[in-house]
């Protein structure tokens, strides 16, 4: 790491003229299975009440890129930062592998954070295997020593338009296919999320009761309500002579 700074003014109004400079940095993230590598980023400013940060890093082939600037303003910071990329992997680990390409706006101001922009998954997997449901603890259960994060909460808002690409697939629960399709994803500042669009079955089969039905109807359908409560209509089914069997969940 360089860096060639003066730093003048007060604590409450700091000013920055100079530049710091990070060259081939490395982390790991054990927790996510990747390793960041080849990091690079630089700080600058003027003097004025503007920095300016640009930066890349790459995570398995591919590579991701930042460039923002924030400002001090009498009622507070400002800041922007634009994030963009191509196949930059996430995550990889055995229940589930991911490398997205963002194309993403972050803004700060006035005590609420944006993100807008839109996100294509080139590639994905997704594990899992049967488990017992999580139990969840009673509401009037008081964990002792869990810290509270102090000042308010930042207000987040997000509109991202998110798109699975060729190479996304599932094998979970029976379920071994391929997805396809586009959603809008939205939160609004008081926390409630909306999302809108379709995931369809591209291909894909269904095990059922030890027999292979390949899923001849498979989408996911939502219509701007909760994520966790899309309209389903799934068909796997297998036809021999006249005599049609499966299953259909809708």
């Amino acid at each position: 790491m360089e860096a060639s700074v003066q730093i003048d003014g007060t604590l409450q109004a700091p000013r920055l003229a100079g530049t710091a400079e990070l060259h081939d940095g490395r982390a790991a993230v054990p927790a996510l299975g990747i390793e960041l590598r080849e990091a690079r980023a630089r700080l600058s400013g003027d003097g004025g009440d503007t920095v300016r940060l640009t930066g890349s890093l790459r995570s398995g082939t591919g590579t991701l890129r930042l460039d923002g600037e924030g400002t001090r303003r009498p009622d507070g910071l400002s800041a922007r930062l634009t994030l963009s990329g191509e196949r930059v992997k996430i995550v990889d680990t055995a229940q589930l592998q991911a490398h997205v390409s963002p194309d993403l706006n972050v803004a700060l101001a006035d005590g609420r954070l944006d993100v807008s922009g839109a996100l294509t998954v080139p590639q994905a997997l997704i594990r899992a295997q049967d488990r017992p449901p999580a139990v969840q603890a009673s509401p009037d259960v008081v964990v002792r020593g869990r810290e509270v994060a102090d000042g308010a909460p930042v207000a987040t808002h997000a509109d991202v338009r998110v798109r699975l690409g060729d190479d996304v697939r599932v094998d979970a629960y029976g379920f071994q296919g391929q997805l396809g399709g586009a959603v809008r994803l939205q939160q609004r500042p008081d926390g409630t999320a909306a999302v809108s669009g379709q995931v369809a079955v591209a291909e894909g089969q269904y095990t059922f009761y030890g027999q292979r039905l390949p899923v001849t109807e498979g989408e996911l359908r939502y219509a701007g309500g909760p994520p966790d409560n899309p309209g389903l209509s799934i068909t796997a089914a297998r036809t021999i002579g006249s005599v049609t069997a499966g299953v259909r969940l809708r």
